[in-house]
Order: C-alpha cells, then structure tokens, then sequence
C-alpha cells in the first residue's frame, strides 16, 4: 500500500526534476513558441496534481479546523499558479516567456514546500491508516498505477 501523502510527494519529486530540467533549457530556447510547448506540457501536468490534491486529500482535510487557513491558501496558489500557465501562454517574446516559465517553477516551488512542511505532516497525523491506504489506492487507480503484488 501507498498512503495519498507519500504518492503526492513522490509526485512532488518528479516536478522537480522538471522545474530543473525547465530551467536548465530556457536558455537554449530559440523563441517563445518553445518556452510555451514545455510550460503547456507542465501545464497538464500541475493541473493534474493539484485536482488530485484537491478532490482526494484536501476534502478530507476539510473536516479539521485547524487545516481550514492553509487549505484555503493552498487552493488559492493552485489558482495562481493555474493562472501563470494561462500567462504564458499568451506572451509572444521569448524573454518574457522565460521570465515567465521561472515564475512558474519558483511558485509551484514555493507552494509544494508549505504542503511538505504543513498539509502532509497533518495529514499524516490526523488521518488513520485506512483511510490515507484508501486515498492512496485512489491516486493509484486515477493515475493507472498497480499497487498489486509483481
């Protein structure tokens, strides 16, 4: 089994490889069409994780007071930054369209720190075994993985 925590962290460890690999090719891109083909395939991505984010963990969250605050700025960020790769999608020069694609790893960065240091601690502390296994098996269903034996 895999609790929802450990597979949004594994998640978590792959964007960084990408937000590095991003940021290591932004020089070489030519124009902005480039810089605008690896942000949209980021796109789909962080699009994705976060609705898993949202309709897995987080309503379940919802249930406890003291996560309402954080939760309401960790969908806030998911908005923002949703709406970063909307941006830079509509910028036409290849240094904004690099400007843009670092504000996008640095946000998403940024934001998957405050859910390492705060949201998956307390959802590790306050969620019951079952219950983290259970949304872990939906993650896995969702995204095609087998959790099954080899």
């Amino acid at each position: 089994m895999i609790t929802i925590t450990a597979a949004l962290l594994g998640e978590h460890g792959v964007f960084y490889a990408l937000f590095n690999h991003l940021e290591s090719s932004l020089e070489d891109a030519h124009c902005a069409g480039q810089v605008k083909a690896r942000a949209s395939t980021l796109a789909a991505a962080l699009t994705s994780h976060a609705r898993m984010e949202e309709q897995v963990l987080f309503r379940k969250l919802e249930a406890f007071p003291a996560l309402q605050g954080p939760l309401t700025v960790m969908r806030m960020e998911h908005s923002q930054i949703e709406q970063a790769l909307e941006h830079i999608q509509t910028v036409d020069d290849l240094p904004a369209a690099q400007q843009a694609a670092r504000r996008i790893a640095r946000l998403a960065c940024q934001h998957f720190l405050k859910e390492e240091q705060v949201v998956f601690p307390f959802a590790d502390q306050v969620l019951d075994r079952a219950a983290a296994d259970s949304m872990g098996e939906q993650w896995a269903e969702q995204r095609g993985v087998n959790l099954g034996p080899v």
